[in-house]
């Protein structure tokens, strides 16, 4: 049986529970409402391409409106009292993973549709492409990308410049079934340190897929 979607009122209570760190109240409830929308709005009726662009222009929104209350957040809202202040960038990003893995972990297995549309795709090429979305790439390339089953639009090699993405570009290469890249995951995995181990085995299950045996 198919799972069944959350109401507005459960999707908005679920996303300001986990949407409570540095923002303002009023910013996270903006934010937790245009998501709920967003959401019930896609589950609700059978996607056409209007539908999907609607949805995608309504996450570009967001992810815009994110960035630009992140200059506003107050800064005794920063402070930490661990490891210093926090960069309102990095803030951003951090509750754009949680939107991505609201629609990976939500939404697409309700409408599966939205994975396979053209439209949805050139969205994710587009935050993948921004250097702005930052770590929230990681749940990207995690959560959505392999979900599309394509990779044809997006700059691995470019990705691949930056170790932090190394695990996450690894896994969904190989869940895309995309072996060109062999040779750097041998020369990172060669490189790789012993304490993060779940970059080695996201290496190693990729070279195990693709790298031709050993004689």
């Amino acid at each position: 049986m198919p799972p069944k979607p959350l109401s507005y009122e459960e999707q908005f209570k679920m996303n300001r529970f986990y949407m409570s760190a540095y923002y303002t109240e009023a910013q996270y409830d903006e934010f937790a409402r245009r998501l709920a929308e967003l959401f019930v709005y896609a589950t609700a009726e059978r996607l056409t391409d209007e539908r999907v662009e609607y949805f995608c222009s309504g996450v570009a929104s967001l992810y815009n409106l994110v960035f630009e209350e992140a200059q506003r957040i107050p800064d005794e809202n920063l402070a930490n009292r661990f490891f210093g202040p926090r960069p309102r960038r990095q803030v951003a990003q951090e509750l754009m993973v949680y939107v991505f893995q609201v629609i990976g972990r939500d939404l697409l297995p309700l409408k599966r549709s939205l994975a396979k549309s053209p439209i949805f795709y050139r969205m994710i090429c587009r935050l993948l492409g921004d250097p702005q979305t930052g770590v929230a790439r990681n749940t990207i390339l995690r959560d959505l990308l392999p979900k599309t089953g394509r990779g044809d639009g997006v700059d691995f090699a470019a990705l691949l410049q930056e170790p932090n993405l190394h695990e996450y570009c690894f896994t969904a290469l190989r869940r895309l079934k995309d072996g060109r890249f062999v040779r750097e995951a041998e020369a990172i995995l060669a490189n790789a340190p012993d304490d993060d181990p779940c970059l080695r085995q996201a290496l190693r299950r990729y070279l195990d897929l693709f790298a031709a045996p050993q004689n």
